[in-house]
């Protein structure tokens, strides 16, 4: 419409001051957070089912950046997402993770066995056979994969199949015979053994069914 055309000139406008500079950048870089570190290129080239590489997004539209303190608030709550998912693969709190801890942690997740030993290997960047809580926190920060802890919360809800929030013997057992059935980590006519030691080792309350709180100290 005619009222939002610009004028053609502008009579009072004054000339730029020679101080100024007219390829000054409208906006200050943000800093990179050590959390988008790119990796090693030691990383194997073949990924296991489940992970790909964050794409690195070097060009962005202007006006769409955030300040940098969003983003490292952002990579702060991402990383502390990492940790937790690192304490609850690593059960026997021994600091760093384990690859029997590792492959455990998983395969309950639902991840394939094949291609679990490469990704431990490209995870432990050190070769101390070990993972730390750093490589963790930064590989998983650096690639985009599915959870490779499972929510206790969720699995709970999973097996509670008649929604009286607590798991019965059966249905521990078959959270077990599960998880067994991926590992093998007992013989088959193992598991409703150590189903039911399980049950009488963690069952604080004596109503022979495991509450969430009792099943989240079994399976943290």
């Amino acid at each position: 419409s005619e009222s939002m055309r610009k004028p053609t000139s502008a009579p009072h406008a004054s000339a730029p001051k020679p101080s100024q500079s007219t390829s000054a950048p409208l906006h200050d870089p943000v800093k990179k957070t050590p959390h988008s570190a790119s990796k090693s290129t030691a990383t194997s080239s073949s990924k296991p089912t489940g992970m790909t590489s964050k794409p690195t997004n070097t060009t962005k539209a202007a006006g769409t950046s955030k300040p940098s303190t969003q983003v490292e608030e952002r990579l702060t709550d991402e990383a502390r997402r990492f940790v937790d998912e690192f304490h609850r693969m690593n059960k026997n709190s021994e600091g760093n993770l384990s690859p029997t801890s590792f492959r455990h942690s998983l395969l309950t997740a639902e991840w394939e066995d094949e291609g679990v030993a490469e990704l431990f290997k490209s995870m432990d960047l050190d070769k101390d056979g070990v993972i730390s809580k750093k490589e963790f926190v930064d590989y998983r920060s650096a690639h985009i994969t599915k959870p490779m802890a499972v929510d206790p919360k969720a699995l709970f809800a999973r097996y509670d199949e008649d929604r009286d929030a607590a798991l019965s013997l059966r249905e521990l057992f078959k959270l077990i015979k599960d998880v067994n059935d991926r590992e093998g980590f007992l013989d088959a006519d193992q598991t409703g053994a150590y189903a039911r030691d399980q049950l009488s080792a963690h069952d604080k309350d004596g109503d022979r069914m495991l509450n969430l709180d009792e099943f989240c100290a079994f399976y943290p």
